[in-house]
C-alpha cells in the first residue's frame, strides 16, 4: 500500500522525498533515500536525564553507553529494546567535556572541565578511581588493552594514564593548542591527534616519536585513520573535510565540501569510506579517494545538528546523535554498490 508520507522510523535524503514515490512495503527498506534505524532514543519521548553528546556504541553491538551531561553518572542502553539496563548517578557538579570507553567495553572514562577524569568498571557497575591534572579535558581514548587511558586537554597537552595505577606513564608533546581530537590505528601503533592550532600530528605510540605532520588553514575538530593506515581524513570548522595520504607531510589526496556546516565527527568506516557528520544535521557516507556521496549515502536527522557519531567495526553500526536523541544505522546498507580498486600510489593515466 502506498503512503503519503515516510512511515515513522525513517527518514530521507535532504532535497528529495523519496518515500512519497514509492509504496511502503519492502521496497521501502531498499530505497536509497530512506534510512533505516536500528533503533533510536529520545530524551524528551522517554523522559531522561539530560545526556552529554558522547553516546558510544559497546563493542559487542548489543549496548548503547551515555554519559550525563553534569557529574559524571551514565545510563547504559539495550540497542534491541531501548530499556536502560545499566546507570549510575551524578557523583559531582562537573560538565562532562569528553568519553571514552575501552575495547573490552569493561572500562568508561569520563572526563571534565576541571582537568578530573572519573573511570568506571562497566563490568561490575562501580566507580574505580579519579585521575586529576591541572587543564580541561578534551579528548579521551583507550588503547587497544585496558591498561592505558590517552588524554588530550585544553593547553595542547596528550598524557598517557595506567588506568591500575593512576600514574601518568607517557607524555605527547608538540600542539599549542587544546586538543580536539584521539584516534589509534586499528593495530595500536599509531596515534592521530588533531588540535585547535590547525594541524594534525601522528605519533608512533611506542616512542612517542612524531611521525608526520598536516596543517590546515583552519581548525581541526576530528580525525580518523583508515584501516590500512594509509589515509588519514579530518574534519574542520569551516564545513570541509580533507583526506590525507600518510607517509609524508601535507600530501592532500582529496577535499569533501558537501557539508553546510561545521564538522564534527569523521570516521572510517573501510579502508576507502568515510563517514562524517556536521552541524547542518547531515550525515553523509562518501568515498574518500573522489570525494562523492555514495548512492543513499546522505542521511538527514530531525534535528538541527548532529553533534556526536561513533563507529564499531565489529557490529558494522555507527550511531549518530543530536542534542535530544541518538539513531543507529548499519552502514552496510550503502555499501552494496562501491567497489574500489587500490594499489597505485599515483594518479591513474
Amino acid at each position: 500500500r502506498c503512503v503519503d508520507q515516510c512511515p515513522v522510523g525513517y527518514f530521507t535524503e535532504r532535497l528529495t522525498l523519496r518515500c512519497r514515490e514509492i509504496c511502503f512495503e519492502e521496497s521501502c527498506l531498499e530505497n536509497p533515500g530512506v534510512v533505516p534505524l536500528d533503533m533510536t532514543i529520545s530524551q524528551r519521548e522517554w523522559g531522561l536525564p539530560e545526556l552529554a553528546t558522547f553516546c558510544v556504541l559497546g563493542h559487542d553491538g548489543q549496548k548503547v553507553t551515555c554519559p550525563l551531561l553534569y557529574g559524571g553518572g551514565y545510563l547504559i542502553f539495550d540497542l534491541q529494546s531501548g530499556d536502560v539496563v545499566g546507570r549510575q548517578q551524578a557523583r559531582s557538579l562537573n560538565r562532562v567535556s569528553a568519553y571514552a570507553q575501552s575495547l573490552t567495553d569493561v572500562y568508561a572514562g569520563i572526563g571534565f572541565d576541571n582537568g578530573h577524569i572519573a573511570l568506571w568498571n562497566l563490568a561490575d557497575n562501580r566507580f574505580h578511581q579519579t585521575l586529576k591534572s591541572k587543564h580541561p579535558v578534551t579528548a579521551l581514548l583507550f588503547q587497544r588493552d585496558d591498561r592505558f587511558l590517552l588524554a588530550g586537554y585544553d593547553d595542547g597537552s596528550i598524557f598517557t594514564w595506567d588506568v591500575v595505577s593512576g600514574e601518568k606513564e607517557a607524555a605527547f608533546q608538540g600542539h599549542t593548542s587544546s586538543v580536539t581530537s584521539l584516534f589509534l590505528s586499528d593495530d595500536g601503533s599509531l596515534l592521530v591527534s588533531a588540535s585547535d592550532d590547525k594541524s594534525i600530528r601522528v605519533w608512533e605510540l611506542a616512542s612517542g616519536a612524531i611521525k608526520n605532520i598536516y596543517r590546515y588553514s583552519q581548525n581541526i575538530l576530528s580525525v580518523s585513520i583508515n584501516p590500512e593506515k594509509t589515509l588519514i581524513v579530518s574534519g574542520n570548522a569551516d564545513g570541509t573535510i580533507t583526506v590525507w595520504r600518510l607517509g609524508s607531510n601535507n600530501d592532500l589526496v582529496s577535499t569533501f565540501l558537501n557539508h553546510g556546516g561545521q564538522i564534527t565527527s569523521v570516521t572510517f568506516i573501510n579502508e576507502s569510506t568515510v563517514a562524517s557528520s556536521s552541524k547542518d544535521g547531515s550525515l553523509i557516507i562518501w568515498a574518500a579517494f573522489t570525494a562523492q556521496e555514495l548512492a543513499g549515502g546522505v542521511i538527514l536527522s530531525d534535528g538541527p545538528s548532529i553533534d556526536n557519531m561513533d563507529f564499531d567495526p565489529t557490529s558494522r553500526k555507527l550511531l549518530y546523535q543530536t542534542e535530544e536523541k541518538y539513531a543507529v544505522i548499519t552502514v552496510d546498507r550503502y555499501l552494496q554498490d562501491e567497489t574500489v580498486f587500490l594499489g597505485h600510489s599515483d594518479s591513474v593515466t
